[in-house]
């Protein structure tokens, strides 16, 4: 009976690992939308897991830098720290239109350095959702821009999923 339960915690400790392993949060999201302003970018409060909100009326502020590599135009902005230095994976997987995503260190919209930025996860296969992974500090607090993909005919808005893990 005894290896039956750790066989058993085996099993689910497993499933676990692979599923938070694959970027995927668990079923409930903290709606909150991010700020339209760089100044305003409210931060996450509860670190890892699902937020949710939307880029519907966002514009680019003056200064705002290009999220990877795109004119972009629809942004919103997310405040993020960590308690120890940790790995985190950062993705839109589940947003409804084509993402921008970038995540980045410094005091204004005009004063940034890139930590990583990311367009598509698989253009080719048609994942249009974005994904980073970076050595996050304790107590350094990171910048995350999401933003719509500027195709010539603006940039795209939708709804947003924001998934924060720490693998």
């Amino acid at each position: 009976m005894h290896r039956s339960l750790i066989r058993r915690f085996l099993v689910v400790a497993l499933t676990m690992a692979v599923f938070l392993g694959s970027g995927i949060t668990d079923a409930s999201a903290t709606s909150l939308n991010g700020a339209n302003r760089f100044s305003n970018a409210p931060l996450l409060p509860h670190g890892e897991g699902r937020y949710t909100g939307n880029n519907l009326t966002a514009t680019k502020q003056a200064g705002e830098p290009n999220h990877a590599g795109d004119d972009g135009g629809a942004s919103v902005w997310y405040r993020f720290r960590v308690g120890f230095n940790q790995v985190v994976r950062i993705s839109t997987r589940g947003s409804n239109f084509d993402t921008l995503l970038a995540v980045y260190r410094g005091p204004d919209v005009r004063h940034l350095a890139v930590v990583r930025a990311n367009d598509d996860v698989d253009l080719a296969g048609g994942d249009l959702t974005s994904r980073v992974q970076f050595p996050a500090q304790a107590g350094v607090t990171y910048r995350i821009a999401v933003d719509g993909y500027d195709g010539g005919g603006g940039p795209d808005r939708g709804q947003i999923a924001l998934n924060i893990v720490t693998p």
